[in-house]
C-alpha cells in the first residue's frame, strides 16, 4: 500500500523529521489497518522532491498566493492486501488551510519539534492593541451627521428648465449591478468593513455585514456562489432578525436585489462649521471616489447623500454668490457712473461709498448683532445694497450736472 504525502508551506524538513516525526504519523495510520512501515520504508521518506506550487485563494477576500509544495513517499506492509494506500496533505502555512471534499477526513496534526535560541538581545514587548486608540466622541447623537451611500442606482443630475421630472427620469436602476457575483459581494462587504477613522464612524447599518454573518453559519463561508446566492438572499430577507432584516435598505424588483444604501452615523456636529462639514464631504468623496475604482464593476458605482450637506452647500453657495453679486454690483456702478458722469472721480466717490456700507453693515449683523448669515440675511444685505448705490447714483449725477456748475444759479453760495 503507497503511501504520499505532500506538505503545503515549507521546503525545508530536515530528514530527521521527517523520519521520525512524518514516520511515526505514518506508523500510527498503518496500525489501524493492520499494517506496518518497516525500517527500510521509513528512511525512504527522507528522499523528497518539489512540486509545483498550489495556488491558494482566501475565499472571503479573494488574495492569492502561491505555496511551495514538497512531496515525499513511502509503502506499508503487512496483511491489508486489499488496502491500496491513501494520500495526505499537510497545511504549514499558518491559517492558510484548504477546506477540502467531504472525501478527504483529518488524520491529526504533525508536530515538529524546532530547537530556538533566543539572543541575549532580543527582547519581546506586547503590540498595541486595536481598542487603545482614543475613539471618545462628544458629540450628542441627536447632532451627530449622518450619510447614505447608495449602490445600483443611477442618478440623472441633468436640470429640466420648465416643469417637474418624474421619477423614472431622475434615476434608474444599474444594468451591471450584479450581487450573485462573489467579487461584487466582498467589495460591498469590504467597502464597511475598510471605511476609513477620517469619516469618525460611530454607528453603522450595513446589510452584507449581517448576510455575511448569516451565510457563515447557514453554510459556513462568504461570499456565496452566484448558484446559492438567488435562495440566500431571500431566505436572509425574509427571515433575519438583524438590523438591517427586512426590505428597508433594499430595492427589490421581481425578488432580484437591484439597489441597496447603507447608513452611517458619524462623531461630526451637524451644526459644525461650513467649512468643516465641508471638508468631511470632501473625505467621504474620496472614499467612495477610490473605492469606485477598485471595486468590481457589478458592485460599482456608489454615491453619497446626506440632508446634512444640503445645508452647508447652500450656506457654500449663498456666501460665495453674494460675494459675486457684490463684486458685479460695484463694477456695474462704476461703469454706470462712468457712462453718465463721465467723471472717474465721482465714479470712485460712489464705489467706495458703497463698499463703506458693504463693510459697515457686514460689521452689523455679524458682530454686533451675532446673527447667523442665512438666506433671509444675504437677500436683504443685497437687497439694502441696490438702493444705496442707487442714492448715490442720483445724487453725484446731480452734482456732475450743468445746473450744479452753474453759478448764477446756486443760491446756496
Amino acid at each position: 500500500a503507497d503511501v504520499n504525502l505532500r506538505f503545503v508551506g515549507t521546503t525545508s524538513l530536515t530528514p530527521d523529521q521527517l523520519v521520525n516525526v512524518v514516520g511515526d504519523h505514518v506508523q500510527a495510520g498503518a496500525v489501524d489497518i493492520g499494517l506496518d512501515l518497516s525500517d527500510a520504508e521509513r528512511q525512504r521518506l527522507e528522499s523528497t522532491e518539489d512540486v509545483p506550487q498550489l495556488l491558494q485563494q482566501v475565499w472571503e477576500t479573494g488574495d492569492t498566493s502561491l505555496q511551495d509544495m514538497l512531496q515525499t513517499s513511502t509503502r506499508l506492509t503487512g496483511n491489508g492486501q486489499n488496502f491500496c494506500g491513501w494520500e495526505e496533505i499537510c497545511f504549514c502555512a499558518g491559517e492558510l488551510q484548504c477546506k477540502l471534499a467531504s472525501a478527504w477526513r483529518p488524520s491529526g496534526n504533525l508536530v515538529f519539534p524546532i530547537q530556538r535560541r533566543l539572543e541575549e538581545e532580543e527582547t519581546c514587548s506586547p503590540s498595541g492593541r486595536f481598542l487603545q486608540t482614543d475613539t471618545t466622541i462628544t458629540v450628542p447623537r441627536a447632532k451627530r451627521i449622518k450619510v447614505r451611500t447608495v449602490f445600483g442606482i443611477i442618478p440623472d443630475t441633468n436640470t429640466k428648465l420648465l416643469g417637474e421630472r418624474t421619477p423614472e427620469e431622475v434615476w434608474s436602476f444599474s444594468a451591471s449591478f450584479d450581487l450573485s457575483d462573489p467579487w461584487a459581494q466582498r467589495a460591498m462587504y469590504f467597502f464597511c468593513k475598510d471605511v476609513p477613522e477620517e469619516l469618525k464612524i460611530t454607528r453603522r447599518w450595513c446589510w452584507f455585514e449581517d448576510f455575511r454573518l448569516f451565510s457563515r453559519q447557514f453554510q459556513g463561508r462568504f461570499p456565496v456562489k452566484a448558484i446559492d446566492w438567488p435562495v440566500l438572499s431571500k431566505l436572509f430577507v425574509d427571515t433575519s432578525s438583524s438590523a438591517t432584516r427586512g426590505t428597508r435598505y433594499l430595492w427589490l424588483e421581481n425578488d432580484v436585489i437591484k439597489g441597496m444604501y447603507y447608513s452611517f452615523e458619524a462623531g461630526v456636529h451637524r451644526e459644525a462649521e461650513v467649512q468643516e462639514i465641508l471638508d468631511y464631504k470632501a473625505a467621504w468623496t474620496r472614499y467612495i471616489s477610490s473605492w469606485n475604482g477598485k471595486s468590481s464593476g457589478k458592485a460599482a458605482p456608489a454615491f453619497q447623500v446626506s440632508s446634512d450637506w444640503v445645508h452647508v452647500e447652500s450656506a457654500s453657495t449663498l456666501i460665495s454668490s453674494t460675494a459675486t453679486s457684490l463684486i458685479v454690483l460695484c463694477a456695474l456702478a462704476l461703469v454706470c457712473m462712468l457712462l453718465f458722469t463721465r467723471s472717474c472721480i465721482l465714479s470712485l466717490i460712489v464705489v467706495f461709498s458703497t463698499i463703506i456700507v458693504i463693510i459697515v453693515l457686514a460689521f452689523f449683523i455679524t458682530t454686533v448683532m451675532e446673527w447667523q448669515v442665512g438666506l433671509i440675511e444675504v437677500i436683504a444685505f443685497i437687497y439694502f445694497i441696490g438702493y444705496a448705490v442707487d442714492y448715490s447714483l442720483h445724487i453725484v449725477y446731480k452734482y456732475g450736472s450743468h445746473e450744479a456748475l452753474d453759478d448764477d444759479d446756486q443760491e446756496w453760495l
